[in-house]
């Protein structure tokens, strides 16, 4: 992740081996400013979160539509252009 740019990054909530904030706060500590789309298993987890020094762009709750995900993926990365 250091030396790659990236267009969209999507982070689950679940990943193995570092946290979803560990990873965002990497990206950000790098002024990155590439959309980040934050996969949860409930709306509740992201109330939560407000304790974060960073937050992802956008949340979207498991159990999405693929159609949700692109539709998502493609405003998140309009806002780039």
């Amino acid at each position: 992740m250091e030396t790659n740019h990236y267009d969209l990054v999507i982070i689950d909530e679940k990943l193995p081996g570092s946290t979803e904030w560990e990873i965002l706060d990497r990206l950000r500590r790098r002024n990155s400013t590439v959309p980040v789309l934050m996969l949860t298993k409930c709306r509740e987890y992201q109330a939560g979160q407000a304790k974060h020094r960073y937050h992802p762009d956008a949340y979207l709750t498991r159990r999405f539509e693929v159609n949700d995900l692109l539709q998502e993926m493609r405003r998140l990365m309009s806002h780039r252009n």
